[in-house]
């Protein structure tokens, strides 16, 4: 039987809405099921896209799932009565290893220190966030926003990884996780107040926090999670993303990275944070047409002329690469002042709207 990792906050119920699999549920925080997977003590789990880079190398991935936002995700949450610009010490909480890794590329000059330390904020996480939003009234500042003004891209907070040798059965456990997904997208009332009795928030308010949270790792996510990486390096955080990343399943051909996987580039001036553009496939699309993307003015512009809204243009592009069947890929370093995530071997089944 799998031992299957969950995170003990409301952030999982959809992926465990309807799972029909057999496996042995382990619950935890993200920093302990990261050691429970580093350990082999767990088959799969969800455990911190920082904690996995700097382990590519002893771990594989679900290719088809995260758990990310593009903007606002209302379960992390940087708490201060001082200006951002202002804050110099931050108590960080011991649940999260991607989130503490984010306070710091987002305010580099702050000094971290233990949670329950004098600080000028604290950077909480998960229940204990949504908590602190209904119950504290000192200014609250959502990290997914922050990052999506900062670069224009999704963030990916967590990845589903497995310790080799592979469990056996991983790829139908996938297939019943990204079936439950689904299904609670068909169903948000239903899912809303079945985490109510569970939790104890508001449906209503559970519906609106569920439909921030994305589990899909299309091209966005994985473009986001690069520049995520990039920058921790550049803090000296992490100390490469030039490392290959094994998927759970390699049931494809390798190709050469070049001719593969989503062909997404990120500039510089989108990687530090200013207002960037993107270029869609010439191959994608009426005619080749371009569409803007980012977040600024003009892209605002486009989008309200095309009639395109933010999730559905998002949801476009995360189709694209979901045509090839792949089984690995690979994070790339900066190639002149463009840098790429590119897909080696990744699985490319269609999600839908997960």
């Amino acid at each position: 039987m799998v031992k299957l990792g969950r995170i003990s906050y409301v952030n999982m119920a959809p992926v465990f809405y309807r799972l029909e699999a057999d496996v042995e549920e382990v619950q935890g925080v993200p920093t302990d099921l990261n050691r429970r997977v580093l350990a082999g003590e767990l088959d799969l789990a969800p455990i911190s896209s920082i904690e996995y880079a700097k382990n590519a190398d002893r771990l594989r991935l679900l290719p088809r799932l995260c758990v990310s936002s593009e903007g606002a995700v209302d379960s992390i949450q940087l708490v201060s009565r001082k200006p951002l610009e202002q804050v110099r010490t931050v108590a960080i909480t011991p649940e999260s290893a991607t989130s503490v890794v984010l306070t710091k590329v987002l305010l580099p000059e702050a000094e971290h220190v233990p949670l329950g330390e004098e600080a000028d904020a604290k950077l909480l996480i998960g229940d204990a966030a949504l908590k602190s939003a209904f119950e504290d009234p000192t200014p609250h500042y959502d990290l997914g926003r922050l990052w999506l003004e900062r670069t224009g891209l999704p963030m990916v907070f967590a990845v589903w990884a497995c310790p080799e040798p592979v469990q056996a059965g991983l790829a139908e456990l996938e297939d019943a996780l990204v079936a439950s997904v689904r299904l609670a997208r068909a169903e948000p009332e239903r899912l809303a107040y079945e985490a109510s009795e569970r939790y104890g928030y508001p449906a209503g308010f559970l519906a609106r926090y569920f439909e921030k949270l994305r589990y899909r790792f299309g091209p966005r996510e994985r473009a986001g999670l690069y520049t995520f990486l990039e920058l921790a390096r550049d803090a000296g955080l992490l100390e490469t993303i030039g490392q290959t990343i094994h998927a759970a399943r390699e049931d494809g051909p390798e190709r050469p990275t070049e001719q593969i996987g989503p062909r997404l580039r990120l500039g510089r001036r989108l990687a530090v944070g200013l207002a960037g553009r993107r270029r869609a496939d010439q191959r994608r699309g009426a005619g080749g047409r371009v569409l803007a993307q980012g977040c600024g003015r003009t892209c605002q512009q486009r989008r309200k002329r095309t009639g395109i809204g933010q999730e559905r243009h998002s949801d476009r592009q995360n189709r694209h690469s979901d045509r090839t069947d792949h089984a690995r890929f690979r994070l790339q370093p900066m190639r002149g002042k463009n840098a790429f995530f590119a897909a080696q071997g990744f699985s490319g089944r269609r999600i839908g709207g997960i």
